[in-house]
């Protein structure tokens, strides 16, 4: 039990530094509490999308490895052979999809496309009715 917890906490960190290098190197122009607090927010759902929700991790890094694919028919095709390959893959390295996740999380959290843009606009919106 306790080299699993070492485990965890090792992998965490890890994550957590490349996840504040990332938004360091995406959102220059924010201070650095932001960065991290955003760094924090993410690998808590990241590790918690691990344990509890596999499969919305992998579909978050399917997602994300399929958005450059513009033709909906090998999109969907090209999605649905690497879903299973990384349900496959989950069965015996949920770091490899750790490791996805950290670069697909700013799609659902980033301020272009994800969560916080949908926030901004609402914010917005408001603010002019």
């Amino acid at each position: 039990m306790k080299l699993r917890l070492i485990f965890w906490i090792v992998l965490s960190a890890c994550l957590s530094a490349l996840l504040f290098w990332r938004n360091a190197k995406i959102y220059p122009f924010k201070p650095v509490a932001w960065q991290i607090v955003k760094s924090a927010c993410e690998i808590a759902v990241l590790l918690l999308s691990a344990l509890r929700l596999p499969v919305v991790l992998i579909t978050w890094c399917c997602i994300w490895l399929t958005r450059p694919i513009r033709t909906p028919w090998i999109k969907a095709t090209v999605g649905a052979i690497v879903g299973v390959i990384l349900s496959a893959a989950a069965l015996y390295s949920m770091e490899l999809l750790l490791i996805l996740g950290v670069l697909s999380i700013d799609d659902i959290t980033g301020e272009r496309e994800g969560f916080l843009k949908n926030f901004r606009r609402a914010k917005q919106s408001a603010a002019k009715a």
